[in-house]
């Protein structure tokens, strides 16, 4: 039993690591790709601190509506 659970817990730990490395790669070429189109240092910087802004922003708000539903909808749709 204690096998399962440390497998199940390194799945969730890869899953997470691999999610995060994409979403901050994501946003660090969207900040490049600003820098590139408009040359301005500020807009590079901007999207740097922006991108996480609204992943938190948008997660606070799907939390809310994920907790308001039955959670065997979510598992359908899933």
């Amino acid at each position: 039993m204690k096998n399962i659970i440390t497998l199940q817990l390194l799945k969730t730990g890869i899953t997470l690591f691999c999610l995060l490395l994409a979403n901050g790669l994501t946003n660090f070429a969207i900040s490049l790709e600003l820098l590139k189109r408009t040359g301005s240092s500020i807009s590079f910087g901007l999207g740097l601190v922006i991108g996480p802004l609204t992943g938190l922003l948008v997660a606070s708000v799907l939390l809310k509506v994920i907790d308001h539903y039955p959670k065997k909808n979510w598992l359908y749709l899933g």
